[in-house]
This record gives C-alpha cells, structure tokens and sequence, in this order.
C-alpha cells in the first residue's frame, strides 16, 4: 500500500475543502449572520490538517487498484468528518455524530437530514448544506483528480474506484483532463439552473441553494415546507432541472461538440432513463387525476359530465395503460426443436433466423438423433453411433452447431447439460434471454434410443457422466462481452475426467455396434474418442484467440 502517496492526496483534499469553507464564510459576512468565526474556524482547522501531509514526497509515485480504494474510502471518511465542523461549530445540532450523519448525507448525496426546523439554520449554515451535496454530485475525488498531475494514468483507477452508478467514459485522452472536463460542465449546468431559477421566480440566495441541490440529485431544500412554498412555476423548473441533472454528464459535453442532439436519444441508458419517467409520470397522472376534485375549477362541468373523472388525455391514456397493464411486459420470443431439425431439414431455416439479427431465441434440444421418427441418423450423430440408416455405425462426425452460429460473430450461442451444471444451464438460458439479438442454446438431451442403463430415470445423471468423459462440451459466447473488453468465449467444460470408451459403451447405441461388428467398432470408436479430444483443444485454442 503507497501510504505516503494517498496521506498527500488526502492533505491536498483537505486543503480544497478549507477553500470551498470560505465561500460560507464570505455570506456569513454578507448578511451578518453570526457564524463568520464558525466557518473561519473550521476552514482554519480543516487546513491545518490537511497542510501537513500534503507535505510528503512519496518516492513511488504509483497507483495500483487497491491504493487507490483506499484513498477514495479515506477521502470520503475525512471530508465528512471535516465537514461536519461547521454544523458543530454553528451549536444547531445535538452532539458531533449528527453533524457527521449530515455531513455525509450531504456529501454521498443521499440527501437524509436530521433538521427538525430548516429556517432555524443562518443562511451560511444552510449554503454550506447545499455545498456538500454540491461536492458530492460529481464526487470529491472527481474534484481532486483533476487538481493532480502526479497520478498519471493511476488517477483513471480512482476516478472508477470513486464514481458509482453507470460508467462515465473518458473523453480526453488524460483522466486529468476528462475530469476537468466534467467539472467544468457540471458548473456550466449548475449556472443555468441558478438562473432558470430566478426568473422562474426563486430569490438569489434560495436559487443558489436549491440550484446546488436540483445538480446533484440530493434533495436538501431551505424551507420546511420543501418545494411546496414556491410558485408553481418555480416548482415546474425545478421538476425539469431534475429530470437534467439524472443525466450523464458527458453526455452533455458530447452534445457541445459534436452539435447534434442525436447523441442523446442514441444512447440507450437515457432512452431506458425517459421511459421510465414518461411511464412513471403517466401513472402518477392516472392515479392524481382519476379521483381529484374539479369542484370550482374551470374543468368542473367537463369533469361531472365525464362521471367525474379528468377529462385530460394524460389520465385517460393512464386509464387506458392501467387496463390494459398486463401487457405492458417485454415480449420473449422462443422457439424450441430437436437436432433432426436444427442440424438437418429445418437446418436452412434456422441459419437465416440467426442471420437476420432479430431478437429471437432458439432451444436445441440435441438427441442426436431423429427421436420422434423412430431413431434415424442425423447430421448430429456422433461417430460410431448406431442408428436407423446407420446400422453400421455412423462413420462421419457431427456438425458442431455451435461454431456455425459462433462464426457469425452477434449471436448468443451456448451448450448446456442440465445435469453436468445446473448453474451454467440456468445461467445461459438467462444470458440469452437478456440478449438483445438472435441467440441459440444447444441441451444435450438424452433419448429413449441411446438405450441408457437404468433407463430414461437415468437422463440427467447420463448428461453429468457425458460432460466428464468429454463427450459433450459446455460452453458460452457472449457478443456483449467484446464491447467491455472481455472475452467473449467461455469453456464452462473441465478437462475430461473419466474414461471416453467407458462411457460409449455405457449406451446401447454403441455397446450394439461391438456385437454386430467389433472389429468396426473398435475403429469408429477409437476415432470417435480422439475427434472428441481434438474438439476440447480447439476449444481450448478458442479461449486464447478472443483474449
């Protein structure tokens, strides 16, 4: 752990919030409120502190993962706890661990208060309020990195190591340089926002505080009755100041440069971001407007003659969508076959479903043979293996089905075996359905017609004993996991760790072929097992070509 390094960067974090102290001060002065030496002190202390430490020259000037975890736990812990010195100071609160709960609901913007009587608190007291959750919106390890230039490329680590929620890109080619970026962008909103404000109607001082609050999503209002003592139209800007502040901030800056408004509606985090406000304020609409009481109003005759219920197009299209609710769900759209389908007549089908992109999911359901016409071989049947029309043994291998649909390179693709891995089963019909696009399982299923020991009461211990002998392979691609930098391909198979030959024999469809032609089956077996072993290695091979 680089101590040396993360104690300097705390001081120099301390440091930054004894300026952001002053900034109280200076109103305290303006409207004489009596906290100046609150304020004084606090910054004065909270310097001091902080002074010290930023006086150490690490020698190892590097950043791993874990420093910089620590560093951005450490800074949070410290900057609540220095900023809780001014509600101390101030004498509002009942002992310093409320202070610290407010400090921190402020600064995490949780926005939780312990005030019992909001305009009780000086207006210095309550714009230092409005400030921690100000510092928070961004984070103040955000702040912070952007003032260094000593973390190099470790400052990216703690800015992903402070940040929460959806992933906030880099949109310069230092972390220094994005995050200056988003400071300043986020004060250019934070501007606009006083002013919508003020010419909605809001005074400066109540505009500063709740401008500071509507930016970081936190919520600390200046009056006891919270929005509700403002105009309407103050209550409408600030509604729309919200909705702005729950967007990226980047995506912003990205709008300013590429001067288009298409960047918005492409990416698909604001649009699930609209839906659910659009769906949410339709709802809300349906449920306020159902029953209120037009009685006085403009609307009223409207209202009686429509049997009392609003008359608006929001609520009745909430009447509508509220009666019709169970359809309001995301279509799954699946269609199921056995291998004589997908690996043979229906196999020209199949490939132009999953070429088309479309969001469709496909189950497999791999008997190896044509189960619901008597047993014949099929393009799934495996070397050696007796069958209708292959009496002999089946002396070609089997298509591989998934490394046809995996060539195409967008299509969710999977083999499973219930009994080998119950989770990898669940866990892959899960992946595909959350799959925006084609998507194709393939479940080794054992049949009536591969004459298994103990019957089909066997069926899901035979698919266990299939995947440890190596005959069949569970595996998983995933396209999305290209777009995050992963791997896509994932080998959920271990090593075979039984004997090959062992299980064949297991299984009528094979221990026939030695009675009728051992010699024969000596031969396709032998190459049945070493095709199979072939199979882990390319696979094996694959894990290494998608790194």
């Amino acid at each position: 752990m680089n101590y040396a390094l993360v104690f300097r960067l705390t001081g120099n974090l301390l440091k930054a919030e004894a300026v952001f102290m002053l900034v109280p001060l200076a109103v305290s002065f303006i409207y004489g409120d009596g906290n100046a030496v609150v304020f004084a002190a606090s910054s004065a202390v909270t310097a001091v502190v902080g002074f010290l430490p930023s006086l150490l020259k690490p020698r190892n000037k590097k950043f791993k993962t874990k420093d910089a975890l620590f560093a951005a736990t450490f800074s949070w812990v410290l900057f609540s706890l220095f900023g809780a010195l001014p509600f101390y100071f101030s004498g509002h609160f009942e002992g310093f661990l409320d202070c610290f709960f407010e400090a921190v609901s402020g600064f995490t913007t949780t926005g939780a208060s312990v005030i019992r009587d909001m305009e009780a608190l000086e207006r210095s007291v309550l714009l230092w309020r409005s400030i921690t959750l100000w510092l928070g919106g961004l984070g103040i390890v955000a702040l912070f990195v952007s003032l260094l230039s000593m973390l190099g490329n470790s400052g990216m680590q703690m800015f992903k190591a402070e940040t929460t929620g959806p992933k906030v890109e880099k949109i310069a080619p230092r972390i220094k340089e994005s995050v200056k970026i988003l400071w300043r962008t986020y004060m250019i909103l934070t501007v606009v926002m006083i002013l919508a404000l003020m010419l909605a109607g809001m005074g400066l001082f109540d505009a500063v505080c709740h401008g500071l609050g509507v930016i970081s999503t936190g919520g600390f209002l200046s009056k006891n009755d919270g929005i509700a003592t403002f105009s309407l139209g103050v209550r409408l800007t600030l509604a729309c100041c919200s909705v702005i502040a729950g967007i990226r901030i980047d995506l912003f800056y990205r709008v300013f440069v590429d001067k288009s408004l298409k960047i918005l509606w492409k990416n698909e985090e604001l649009r699930i971001y609209v839906g659910i406000l659009a769906a949410a304020a339709l709802i809300t609409a349906c449920e306020g407007g159902l029953d209120v009481d037009l009685t006085g109003t403009e609307w009223e005759a409207e209202w009686i003659a429509n049997g009392r219920q609003c008359p608006c197009e929001a609520c009745a299209s909430a009447r509508l969508v509220l009666a019709n609710q169970d359809l309001l769900i995301k279509k799954s759209v699946w269609a199921f076959g056995g291998d004589g389908w997908a690996y043979d007549i229906g196999f020209g089908g199949l490939d132009h479903v999953i070429a088309s992109g479309e969001d469709i999911n496909i189950l497999v359901f791999d008997t190896e043979v044509y189960s619901n016409t008597g047993g014949q071989a099929s393009k799934a049947s495996q070397i050696g293996q007796v069958a209708q029309f292959a009496a002999a043994g089946k002396a070609q291998a089997k298509k591989d089905l998934a490394q046809i649909a995996i060539s195409y390179g967008y299509v969710y693709v999977a083999q499973v075996a219930l009994g080998a891995n119950y989770n990898q089963t669940i866990k892959a019909i899960t992946e595909a359905e959350s799959y925006r696009g084609p998507s194709i399982v393939i479940a080794y299923a054992p049949c009536i017609n591969h004459g298994m020991k103990g019957g089909m009461g066997n069926s899901i211990a035979e698919t266990k004993a299939a995947v440890e002998a190596g005959y069949w392979h569970m595996l998983r691609f995933d396209p999305r996991l290209k777009d995050e930098g992963k791997n896509p391909f994932q080998l959920d198979s271990k090593a075979p760790a039984a004997n090959y030959g062992d299980f064949i024999r297991s299984e009528v469809r094979y221990s026939s072929l030695k009675l009728a032609y051992p010699e024969r089956a000596e031969t396709l077996f032998a190459a049945a097992e070493k095709a199979a072993a072939e199979k882990y290695a390319r696979l094996e091979k694959m894990k290494g070509l998608w790194e």
